[in-house]
C-alpha cells in the first residue's frame, strides 16, 4: 500500500469506515501537500518539526516507540481552520471531526513511513533528512 493509500485507510478506520478511500485520499494531498502522485510526508515532518509545540511530539513518531499524542487544537493551529474545514467538508465530516480525526491518524501515518528508514527515501536521502534533522536542533 502506498502512503495515501495508508493515510485514508487509516483515517477511514477513524471514522468507523465512513466515507471513500478515494476521497479522502484526495483530501489529504490537499491537507498535507502532496509530490509525485503521494502523500509529502517529509515535508509534512519538516513543517511539524519546525513548530516548537509539536517538535518533541514528531520525534516520537520518527522512533521505534511509542508514539506522543497530537491534539485536535494543534491540527487547527498548522494547518489553520480554513484548510482544515475545505478538507472536512471534501469527506463529507464536521471541522472538529476532521480534527480530531487528522490528529490521530497523523502520528500513526508517520510512525508507520519512518521506520526502518522508509521515510528516507521521501525525504530526498540522507542530504534530505540531514536538512530536516537540523531543525531539531
Amino acid at each position: 500500500m502506498d502512503v495515501r493509500q495508508v493515510g485514508a485507510k487509516l483515517l477511514q478506520d477513524y471514522l468507523d469506515g465512513q466515507g471513500n478511500l478515494d476521497v479522502i485520499g484526495k483530501a489529504l494531498m490537499q491537507l498535507i501537500g502532496e509530490k509525485g502522485g503521494q502523500l509529502d510526508i517529509a515535508s509534512l515532518v519538516a513543517q511539524l518539526s519546525s513548530n516548537g509545540n509539536v517538535q518533541n511530539l514528531v520525534k516520537s513518531w520518527l522512533g521505534d516507540g511509542a508514539n506522543a499524542a497530537l491534539d485536535p487544537a494543534q491540527i487547527l493551529s498548522i494547518f489553520g481552520n480554513g484548510k482544515v474545514g475545505a478538507f472536512a467538508e471534501q469527506i463529507g465530516i464536521g471541522p472538529d471531526q476532521a480534527a480530531a480525526g487528522s490528529a490521530a491518524t497523523l502520528p500513526q501515518l508517520i510512525n508507520q513511513f519512518s521506520s526502518g528508514g522508509s521515510l528516507l527515501e521521501s525525504a530526498g536521502g540522507v542530504a534530505g533528512m540531514l536538512g530536516m534533522a537540523k531543525k531539531f536542533f
